[in-house]
């Protein structure tokens, strides 16, 4: 299996394929809509302080590669 990119709201989106969640399960995970968690993937919006937090705690990836992902995508 391939290694997680863990750069850029890619990051988000590769843990969740390389862990097998559905958009679906991911979000019920971590508490929103799954369009949200789409947007977030694509980087199209931000993340609230708090939903960062949830997301770090389910994920384990670091909040400040989650949020350094937010401003990485927002100019692509």
């Amino acid at each position: 299996m391939k290694k997680a990119k863990t750069t850029g709201m890619n990051a988000l989106k590769a843990w969740r394929l390389e862990h097998h969640y559905s958009l679906w399960k991911m979000a019920v995970m971590v508490g929103v809509t799954v369009p949200t968690i789409a947007r977030w993937e694509r980087g199209s919006s931000g993340l609230r302080a708090q939903n960062l937090l949830k997301l770090s705690e389910v994920t384990h990836i670091p909040i400040n590669v989650l949020n350094a992902s937010i401003t990485e995508n927002k100019g692509e």
